[in-house]
């Protein structure tokens, strides 16, 4: 059972870890890595899911979503203009080659 746990918080250690990096670059989602680590931490250490549900990466992404609100509006426009970016740079990529 010891193995397991491990397991869990090395996963969710690697969730927080790709959340932070998809909550700054466009093209990678922060959302499922965070829920991920949540679940994670959530399974392995009451003293990791209680540090990671108080960090700020934690109340910008997930909070309104697990306490059953949905998304904000704030995090609505922000995932849809990042979407609307790639986008953009994309095809200009394409016109450019």
């Amino acid at each position: 059972m010891k193995i397991k746990k491990i397991i869990y918080m090395a996963v969710g250690c690697l969730g927080v870890g790709l959340g932070a990096v998809g909550a700054v670059v466009p093209m990678l989602p922060a959302f499922p890595f965070l829920l991920l680590a949540a679940f994670c931490f959530g399974r392995s250490s009451e003293k990791l899911n209680n540090w990671f549900i108080h960090t700020k990466l934690y109340k910008n992404n997930l909070e309104s979503y697990v306490k059953g609100r949905g998304m904000t509006w704030k995090t609505k426009i922000r995932v849809i203009g990042s979407c609307w970016h790639a986008c953009g740079c994309f095809i200009s990529y394409i016109f450019l080659v």
